[in-house]
């Protein structure tokens, strides 16, 4: 349910009855005075003086993160790649996974400012990506921040003897059941949008992976939801309150909201484990876009016993799994699932290609005959496949 906020309307209504001995009394229908409409008015929304217009054949984006966003010659290459080769977006880190900031906001909560960086000048950014009319859009990552539960601890996970847990990569995360966490990152989206970012995508919306396996040994707080719910359902809950929280707060800002899934979410049904409902989170955004990178899946997934191998195949029964959840939605999103741009050599020898141009337009080929127009590759080091063909029929 994409709820817009209350535009506030005030009515005073006065009876003026001269020289009667009786007023007569007004009929008012019982019906809501304050209402929402269905599309927030323009004259309503923050204007920002960027102008990029949405791409009219659909966003088809690259992963920029903010080391490079701020670094001048690797992010001209990268303007020059995405502007000659028929890309046309990118979505750049402004809080990146260990929870830093990467450029200056205005923001006065303590932690932000103690985390915050300038890495990237955003006044720079802003017009190289406007004149480029590159489609800008901001990813925040949400609830994984070692960062925050560094420096709030009880806004994380805590093991027994009062340490913030870490998964075994040594990375934190912080508690989705709590607003404050809602609302730290709610803030630094608002600041991004205000500098003129046309989408607001999350990622890390979820609990860390395993917590239904280890969760009841940790000492957290359940906020609102401590309750008689089952375990599995608070985790849903609390994660597609916070994007519809997240949906609402930003709509005076004109942007859209995404927010980026775990592939199997789709596929398998609810991931209760780490809190993910596709249907439930897509029903709350304006965009859905799957983490499928063949790499990810297992051995033995859609029936290929090493799904790296065949990038094509992947993506199709994906796709065609994903437009059948989609199709019983009122409302669907936008599907902007996220390519493989890098080889997953760590997979072992035969169960990895070395990918590069045709494994790319593999994938993108399998979305096209999927009906799925829009898409986003990821490379964590941001080099990027050259000569790829993403105009494909």
């Amino acid at each position: 349910m994409k709820s817009l906020m209350a535009v506030m309307l005030f009515a005073v209504i006065s009876a003026v009855t001269a020289g009667k001995a009786d007023a007569e009394v007004l009929d008012i229908e019982e019906a809501p005075i304050l209402s929402a409409p269905e599309e927030m008015p323009s004259h309503f929304t923050y204007d920002s003086g960027v102008e990029i217009a949405y791409p009219e054949e659909g966003v088809r984006g690259i992963f920029v993160s903010g080391y490079i966003a701020g670094s001048e010659q690797p992010m001209n290459e990268l303007v020059d790649y995405v502007s000659t080769s028929g890309l046309n977006s990118m979505v750049i880190d402004v809080k990146e996974d260990m929870g830093d900031i990467m450029m200056e906001l205005p923001i006065e909560n303590e932690v932000a400012v103690d985390n915050m960086h300038s890495y990237v000048d955003p006044e720079t950014l802003m017009a190289q990506l406007e004149e480029n009319q590159i489609y800008p859009i901001a990813r925040i990552v949400v609830f994984k921040d070692s960062r925050l539960a560094a420096e709030a601890p009880e806004l994380s996970f805590q093991n027994a003897d009062g340490s913030v847990w870490a998964n075994g990569r040594g990375e934190n995360f912080v508690n989705p059941f709590l607003k404050e966490v809602w609302d730290y990152n709610v803030d630094i989206a608002v600041e991004a949008a205000k500098l003129g970012f046309k989408e607001i995508q999350f990622d890390y919306v979820r609990f860390p992976e395993g917590f239904e396996f280890y969760g009841e040994s940790l000492d957290y707080d359940l906020g609102e939801y401590d309750d008689d719910r089952e375990a599995g359902e608070r985790r849903v809950d609390a994660v597609t309150d916070f994007v519809e929280y997240a949906y609402d707060e930003l709509q005076p800002y004109g942007v859209d909201v995404s927010v980026d899934i775990f592939g199997y979410s789709a596929t398998h049904g609810a991931a209760e484990g780490i809190g993910q409902d596709f249907s439930r989170i897509s029903e709350e955004v304006d965009v859905i876009s799957s983490m499928i990178y063949p790499s990810h899946w297992g051995p033995g997934l859609f029936g290929i016993d090493a799904p790296d191998t065949e990038p094509y195949e992947v993506i199709n029964q994906y796709a065609q799994e994903e437009n059948a959840v989609l199709a019983e939605l009122d409302d669907p999103p936008i599907s902007r699932p996220w390519l493989q741009d890098f080889t997953a050599s760590y997979l072992g020898a035969g169960n990895y290609l070395e990918y590069g141009a045709d494994e790319v337009e593999a994938q993108i080929q399998a979305l096209k005959d999927n009906g799925i127009d829009e898409f986003l590759l990821w490379d964590a080091s941001n080099q990027y496949s050259r000569g790829a063909n993403y105009d494909l029929e």
